[in-house]
């Protein structure tokens, strides 16, 4: 038991990294019980990456162990659980993905650079931006190593930077992106203007209009309007 400590420390420091997330929730107006289920949802995420055999845990507790990559998949993953409910996927297989998929799909980023961790791409050099932007395939290979992890989710992580409207990376050549990768997408993207309007309060940033203007343009339809419904977001 003594050898699983750590780890299991680490999974219960998970549910308090989302509070960033859960207070901008709230005065977005999103009920106290929807945040407990967001919270409930990254918790049961949590518990299942838990089961791993020991020896594929490894790269986990890597992961784990960056507070700000590990608080960025916390937040990405609660978003993701609202978009997923408005999406009525249910509590099944594909929210399942989702959740996993959310919560580790920037495992590609934790042996890069500090400025390529930040994911801030005018501040990056060429040879840098190019590292940045394998990092959806190599989360994904890294993820493959790791049997236990569904290939749906390797599938989706590997496609979460990929944007309808060509702007996205890697380039697919126009194949057809799954939705589950969108709902990791589009959540990651929110989490990331959230946090701009927390580190840069004088901008006044409105989110939800960065989200219409910038964002939507990038996902398919389903996945724009369950976004829209689980913000209740008045075209």
């Amino acid at each position: 038991n003594s050898k699983k400590a750590p780890f299991e420390m680490k999974a219960a420091q998970v549910v308090n990294q989302g509070e960033e997330v859960a207070k901008f929730l709230k005065i977005s107006g999103i009920s106290e019980e929807k945040i407990r289920h967001t919270k409930n949802f990254v918790f049961n995420v949590q518990t299942t990456l838990q089961k791993l055999k020991p020896d594929r845990a490894g790269l986990l507790k890597l992961f784990l162990a960056n507070a700000t990559m590990c608080d960025h998949g916390v937040g990405t993953a609660m978003i993701a659980s609202l978009v997923a409910e408005s999406l009525t996927l249910g509590l099944g297989y594909t929210v399942h993905v989702i959740g996993i998929a959310a919560f580790l799909h920037d495992i590609g980023l934790q042996k890069m650079a500090p400025v390529i961790q930040a994911e801030d791409e005018g501040w990056m050099t060429k040879d840098q931006l190019r590292e940045y932007y394998s990092h959806p395939e190599i989360a994904a290979s890294l993820l493959e190593t790791m049997h236990d992890i569904d290939p749906a989710v390797c599938q989706a992580v590997a496609a979460h930077h990929v944007r309808k409207d060509g702007r996205g990376f890697p380039k697919l050549g126009g194949a057809t992106k799954n939705q589950a990768a969108e709902v990791v997408g589009i959540s990651d993207e929110f989490l990331r203007v959230i946090l701009r309007l927390n580190k840069q309060p004088e901008l006044e940033i409105k989110p939800f209009e960065v989200m219409e203007n910038n964002v939507f343009p990038g996902f398919s339809q389903p996945v724009v309007d369950a976004f829209r419904r689980a913000f209740a977001i008045k075209i």
